[in-house]
């Protein structure tokens, strides 16, 4: 049987879905960056290049 995940849990994930939030304003860059690998991984296939890019 499984546990429910307790209010301290969901306390928990609210709080790094938070800091996730507050960090991807604070660094679009790195959501440019995020979205230049994503294109160059669609435009190379299967991703053996997007290795190097990681």
């Amino acid at each position: 049987m499984r546990m429910a995940p307790s209010r301290r849990a969901y306390r928990l994930m609210g709080t790094l879905s938070r800091l996730l939030a507050t960090a991807r304003k604070l660094n679009p860059n790195r959501n440019k960056a995020m979205a230049r690998r994503a294109m160059l991984r669609h435009s190379f296939g299967n991703g053996d290049l997007h290795d190097k890019f990681v």
